[in-house]
């Protein structure tokens, strides 16, 4: 790490658990240096170590998110934007000499070790201070030169959305294989994705094949040559098994674009099983879940989604270690060749042109084999017709999780969905909403407060119910009285003019924020073609959006909302709440281990 007033060099390990020597896991990590400090490496290691620094920094540069950090690291350095970009070619002229001397200046033994173990830290007991809610003097108000700005002309501008028929080149390369191409205006580092249409929800055993196969090389290279393979192109394969679709994503450098394509088609066709990496997977999935109650965030997820989606939860449908132990790699690796057959979208953004990439496909991956059509799995939300209280002990817990859950009908029409955006936005999302400002801004009752609606495809499941989770994190001692306030605003919600020009800035907001990068572009316009979409998600909302008003939150509100059912979530230590009060919301269910999560 590179400030202006000091820089420091760290490296980090974790001994293999549970009976892994820290003492050793050092050792080796120091003789590592002890090599760079000899010389005792390749120049072609290092010509690759430089290659593969520049895609990083390109790829920095490209977003709004990375690039921003980089001006700000510049400008604190005393930098101009061009001795910035100058550090691409300094890195490059980087010799192995430099190396030699930089690692003997730098790393002679003057150092600090942190080592971080298990266990828990004695904790303070803080008491809810005695407080009465703020009532803000001037809440609605606004200054003169707010009043000046809003009289000045603004030309209204719709939000920013895809358009499928002009940000990218769509070619049919087979009958369920679409090739969809969008150009890369930066650099000439490419990315390509294969897209097979089948996701973990039909399949619960992909994410382990995803797993897996970062892990195992082929039959032609061992994985340390393949990586190396790799890392001489500057390139970079990815899997990730998604609710929908399984992703493998290929990543480098133009000019190498059909040698990563072979090393591809190695791993797609002649991955070799390493019975080795396979108990390391098993192993890694036993941490997993031993470590699972550990997390606070783990737990709430899985006990709302118990209550959400029941038995289709996916914290109870995932693959266990147990179940993992059954299967072998040969096992995995035939479940990824069957799932070559499944409708396939093709994704590249980059420099060259179509023909060329599709011509590389075509001869790199067997396109012929995809004979599958998509079939997503479809998981309905529970609908509730009477109160409850789901409740899940956590004895250690000083916090508690509270979170409101409203099964509510169908919307069908694009009409009614856009006004539920408008409401969802009103009531529960942004620092204007009503559960912010009631909850956490005049009262101090929760940490972290939000909501948001739950829509199946308007495609697919327009008839199906929707649904509203509202979310806070409090204090032990806070939890009966946020509960309260909380159930509260459900039951008599706030109306604030101002509130709703929040709320219809923050939706338009929402949109321009989702506008894919250049790098997205083709994924996600394959992804909602595939759903049945003809244009983005998003078209119907802002068009509706300006003609909705406060009375449109209302009429929402009334005809939705207020006299639905509602189901509360609570996560939290029993010692520490009111159970009885607890149960004037509706009878309690207490959730145990195995029903939130499975058999583990």
């Amino acid at each position: 790490m590179s400030f202006k007033d000091v820089a420091v060099a760290y490296f980090g390990y974790v001994p293999k658990l549970p009976f892994g020597s820290r003492k050793t896991a050092d050792r080796l990590c120091r003789k590592q240096i002890e090599k760079l400090k000899h010389g005792q490496f390749t120049d072609q290691a290092l010509e690759v170590i430089k290659q593969n620094s520049e895609k990083k920094r390109q790829l920095r540069l490209e977003g709004i998110d990375t690039r921003r950090f980089e001006m700000i690291n510049a400008m604190s350095h005393g930098l101009t934007w061009s001795d910035y970009l100058q550090q691409d070619q300094d890195l490059m002229r980087v010799t192995k000499t430099d190396i030699v001397r930089v690692t003997n200046r730098y790393f002679n033994g003057d150092y600090m070790q942190v080592v971080k173990r298990y266990g828990s830290n004695r904790k303070e007991k803080v008491a809810q201070p005695d407080y009465r809610p703020v009532t803000p003097k001037h809440a609605g108000t606004q200054s003169s030169y707010a009043k000046a700005l809003e009289q000045q002309s603004v030309k209204a501008v719709m939000p920013r959305l895809p358009d499928f028929d002009h940000d990218v080149k769509t070619v049919q390369m087979a009958p369920l294989v679409t090739f969809y191409s969008v150009p890369n205006p930066v650099n000439d580092l490419f990315k390509l994705q294969l897209i097979y249409h089948k996701g973990r929800r039909e399949d619960n055993r992909l994410t382990a094949v995803a797993d897996y196969l970062s892990l195992i090389g082929t039959y032609d290279l061992p994985l340390h040559r393949f990586r190396k393979a790799l890392g001489e192109l500057g390139a970079s394969i990815d899997f990730e098994a998604g609710n929908d679709a399984f992703t493998i994503t290929l990543s480098g450098f133009d000019r190498h674009l059909v040698p990563s394509l072979a090393l591809l088609r190695q791993l797609m066709t002649r991955a070799k099983a390493d019975p080795r990496m396979m108990k390391d997977l098993i192993h890694s999935a036993r941490i997993d879940q031993k470590t699972f109650f550990k997390v606070p965030v783990n737990i709430t997820n899985a006990v709302v989604n118990r209550v959400i989606y029941g038995s289709r939860s996916p914290y109870l449908t995932q693959l266990t270690a147990s179940q993992l132990k059954k299967m072998d790699g040969e096992a995995l690796i035939n479940i990824f060749k069957s799932l070559q057959t499944n409708e396939l979208s093709i994704a590249y953004s980059g420099r060259l042109n179509v023909d060329s990439v599709t011509e590389a496909v075509r001869r790199h991956v067997d396109l012929r084999q995809v004979t599958v059509p998509h079939s997503f799995t479809h998981r309905p939300l529970m609908t509730y017709d009477r109160p409850a209280v789901y409740f899940y002990d956590v004895p250690t817990a000083r916090q508690t999780t509270v979170c409101t859950y409203l099964s509510l009908p169908a919307m069908p029409t694009e009409q009614a969905r856009a006004r539920f955006a408008l409401w969802s936005q009103y009531f529960g999302s942004g620092m204007s909403s009503i559960l912010f400002q009631d909850i956490r801004e005049f009262r101090a009752l929760a940490y972290a407060v939000n909501g948001q609606r739950i829509m199946p495809s308007i495609i697919a499941h327009r008839d199906d119910p929707t649904g509203y989770l509202a979310y806070l994190g409090t204090q032990s001692d806070k939890t009966m009285q946020a509960i309260g306030v909380l159930d509260s605003l459900f039951s008599a919600m706030p109306l604030r003019e101002s509130g709703m020009a929040a709320a219809r800035q923050g939706v338009i907001n929402r949109i321009n924020n989702d506008y894919p990068d250049f790098r997205d572009m083709a994924r996600d316009i394959a992804l909602w073609r595939t759903a049945g979409y003809s244009a983005a998600p998003d078209k119907a909302l802002s068009e509706l959006l300006p003609h909705l008003s406060l009375s449109d939150i209302t009429s929402f509100y009334t005809n939705y909302v207020r006299k639905v059912p509602r189901v509360l979530i609570v996560v939290g230590n029993k010692r520490m709440l009111d159970m009885q009060k607890l149960a004037t919301f509706g009878p309690v269910i207490e959730l145990k281990k195995q029903l939130i999560v499975g058999h583990r």
